[in-house]
């Protein structure tokens, strides 16, 4: 899992600032934070769910959507091997999801994944 955690952080370092879990007090915007908030095992894989936000402060909303839509590209359909993990891994994009915040400035998108994760004997 541990691999699968740097590879997912790295695709979205390549798009924007990330974090694991939660951002830092005071960041800038706009950043990207991801989070596996479950799983289910499925013999012989387990299936997990990776959550990603991304987050404007701006009215205008085009640079979030083009950051979304960038993160889309390098996630879906993507497949990641970890030989030191013994894990293949593939990413399908569920749903992509506009949530709303109690600061009218503050601009999110939710991406849900399922990463369906192979263990290799």
């Amino acid at each position: 899992m541990t691999e699968l955690i740097k590879f997912v952080y790295q695709e979205l370092s390549a798009v924007g600032t990330t974090y694991l879990e939660k951002a830092l007090q005071g960041q800038s915007f706009p950043y990207i934070t991801m989070t596996f908030p479950n799983s289910q095992e499925l013999d012989p894989r387990e299936d997990f769910i990776l959550e990603v936000n991304v987050w404007d402060y701006s009215t205008d909303t085009t640079t979030l959507e083009g950051l979304t839509t960038q993160i889309e590209d390098r996630l879906h359909y993507k497949k990641h091997i970890s030989t030191s993990d013994k894990i293949v891994t593939y990413i399908y994009r569920v749903n992509r999801l506009m949530i709303p915040d109690p600061d009218v400035n503050i601009r999110r998108r939710m991406i849900r994944f399922t990463c369906k994760t192979y263990f290799i004997q």
